[in-house]
């Protein structure tokens, strides 16, 4: 089993949780997940060069992979860990999603599923006060980078549905709104203005076709 030391700052943690879209909610129950900015954070994952990111963007990223598997639980991953299997873990990702968009469906490795139940009344005493009457949860252990695998199914689950191929550079990408057909704002710009371009071009061509249209008829005419 994978040493479980060096603990990740609770101050890292939540930042780096803030990155991938985990945000804390006033009027519900603790954490949430913004499941589609969590997809998002998968599909970018699975096509990085590993290789060729900087120190500081290795690190960073280690933070987030930290994070997203240590949430909720009460062990720790080490850096040791997460660099071992991001690369294994980073191409199952990259299968899954190809698989899916290729084929439309696919089919995951088994997940170890657990349970956490937590009911305040029976904690002993001096533990925090909670304000629920009972607690659930469930999850993967993260070692092997099978946590982070589950993670991306529940992502899909949830949003699944927005994940789209950009009309203009066929990057896959996550919708942040249901009627978006491109990645980014320049592949929007670059393809509406092909669009003007070719409206402006068969404008070109129907007055074209008229004057002739037009000059026919006249010379016609002429000769009558």
């Amino acid at each position: 089993m994978t040493n479980i030391s060096n603990i990740l700052d609770s101050e890292v943690r939540a930042r780096a949780l803030v990155r991938i879209g985990y945000f804390d909610d006033t009027k519900k129950r603790g954490r949430q997940v913004d499941y589609r900015r969590l997809l998002g954070w998968f599909v970018d994952f699975s096509r990085k060069d590993l290789a060729k990111m900087s120190p500081a963007e290795q690190f960073s990223l280690r933070e987030e992979i930290r994070a997203l598997q240590e949430e909720g639980l009460n062990f720790t991953v080490n850096d040791a860990s997460v660099i071992t299997h991001w690369i294994q873990t980073q191409e199952a990702v990259a299968h899954y999603l190809k698989t899916l968009t290729e084929t439309g469906q696919f089919y995951s490795e088994p997940f170890q599923l657990k349970f956490s139940f937590t009911i305040p009344q029976f904690l002993p005493e001096g533990a925090a006060q909670l304000k629920e009457r009972i607690y659930f949860g469930e999850f993967v252990e993260p070692f092997d980078g099978k946590g982070l695998l589950y993670l991306l199914t529940l992502a899909l689950r949830h949003a699944g549905d927005r994940l789209r191929y950009c009309k203009h550079c066929s990057t896959l990408f996550v919708q942040a709104r249901r009627k978006q057909r491109f990645c980014k704002r320049e592949c929007q710009q670059v393809a509406s203005m092909r669009a003007l371009r070719m409206i402006e071009r068969e404008a070109r061509k129907t007055k074209r076709r008229s004057s002739q249209a037009n000059r026919r008829a006249s010379h016609g005419k002429k000769r009558r």
